[in-house]
């Protein structure tokens, strides 16, 4: 019986682990494309943005990308936050450390894009 709990247990884990993997990369994924997102409507002028697109698409004006860098600079520090103090067993962050680090590495890129040139 012991025997049988110690198999069914071993298997759960690794079941946790392969799930726990998976939702730190979907994670890492969803932030790599807020950020991609974020940079290009943010950071880029009107003139850069029309080239880029070859005009195919209505770029958004200054107030516009104000308004968003107003408003992801209000709703994303908590979420960012969170993001940053997410911490792993030894167990779990051995399987998900490279997806970890570059999760940090985007909440810090994130953060700097919204925040920057915002007066708090």
């Amino acid at each position: 019986m012991r025997a049988l709990a110690s198999v069914l247990l071993e298997q759960q884990g690794k079941s946790i682990n392969r799930s726990l993997t998976g939702l730190v990369a979907a994670v890492e994924q969803a932030l790599v494309l807020l950020w991609r997102h974020l940079s290009f409507f943010i950071s880029t002028d009107s003139g850069e943005q029309q080239q880029s697109v070859r005009g195919s698409l209505s770029m958004p004006s200054q107030q516009e990308k104000d308004t968003l860098r107003s408003d992801a600079s209000i709703e994303l520090p908590p979420l960012l936050t969170l993001l940053a103090g997410l911490k792993l067993s030894n167990e779990e962050f051995a399987t998900a450390s490279n997806h970890m680090s570059f999760i940090q590495m985007l909440v810090r890129s994130i953060k700097d894009l919204v925040l920057r040139d915002i007066s708090i």
